[in-house]
């Protein structure tokens, strides 16, 4: 997951040297790793020591830990949107919610990270607008092909991305993740499309 672009006060993204991206991408692959072993409130100190960067550059790129928490975040966003674009537009929703759980089987810190900014953040309104662009082609496809139930609204997709997210973290060995999707998909789908 490479991020080589930054986003500041909404200005268009300006892209970052080379050496100055791949700090920045040490950093977020580091935050992951850290936050899935120790949680979203892990000492950031710990996160310095898995990305091997100094603590300027960790407050150059994330002044603070909810900056860092936004940047995971984004950065979920862009794999669900290269799900989306792999593959036929038609399926692409299913995809989508095909990649959110494996992450939710892989990681509980990006769930974690969605809970732990205020809700009314204005960096997490930006991350939940682009997540919404990212559903919004998958879902007409969808239901122009009569893959989904015809009521599903773009407003919806979120709240079954957190259900098939929730399902897989607390199914433990009840369900396995691809039955928690199956039963969630069952909700989603169109009983009489063609998927």
């Amino acid at each position: 997951m490479k991020v080589d672009k930054i986003v500041q006060n909404g200005d268009a993204p300006r892209p970052l040297r080379p050496d100055v991206a791949r700090r920045r991408q040490a950093l977020l692959e580091a935050a992951a790793q850290v936050f899935d072993e120790q949680g979203v409130a892990a000492p950031l100190d710990e996160v310095l020591a898995a990305a091997g960067v100094g603590r300027g550059t960790l407050y150059r790129h994330f002044p603070d830990r909810t900056a860092l928490l936004l940047g995971l975040l984004a950065m979920e966003v862009d794999r669900l949107r290269r799900a989306s674009e792999d593959g036929p537009p038609v399926d692409a929703l299913v995809r989508i919610f095909q990649a959110g759980a494996e992450r939710a089987r892989r990681s509980a810190a990006l769930s974690a990270a969605w809970r732990a900014i205020p809700e009314n953040h204005p960096g997490l309104k930006v991350c939940r607008a682009r997540l919404l662009e990212v559903l919004a082609g998958p879902l007409v496809a969808a239901h122009a092909a009569g893959i989904v139930r015809p009521d599903l609204k773009l407003e919806d997709l979120p709240a079954v991305l957190r259900m098939i997210s929730a399902g897989v973290r607390e199914s433990g060995a009840e369900a396995s993740p691809q039955r928690v999707l199956d039963l969630v998909l069952k909700g989603v789908l169109n009983p009489g499309g063609s998927q």
